[in-house]
């Protein structure tokens, strides 16, 4: 079983409020600029790629995908 990352995927464009569920369990952050950036856990890659798959669908620019290891996930794994 692989660990959930902590993702941050930044796009060009301001999504709007109503995307929310559509893009669950990220969470939409609009910032100055127009640029939004979706940020949450996803348990595997499939997920990040389901994501991803979205993203294009709609015709978004991605920006930027950063991905940090959970805290907690040393505690377990030894790493």
């Amino acid at each position: 079983m692989t660990n959930p990352l902590l993702y941050q995927i930044q796009v060009k464009e301001n999504l709007s409020p109503e995307w929310a569920a559509w893009f669950d369990p990220l969470t939409i952050e609009n910032r100055p600029g127009g640029e939004t950036v979706l940020s949450g856990a996803l348990p595997d890659q499939a997920a990040l790629y389901g994501m991803l798959i979205r993203i294009h669908n709609l015709g978004l620019t991605l920006v930027a995908l950063n991905s940090v290891e959970m805290p907690w996930q040393n505690a377990f794994t030894g790493k």
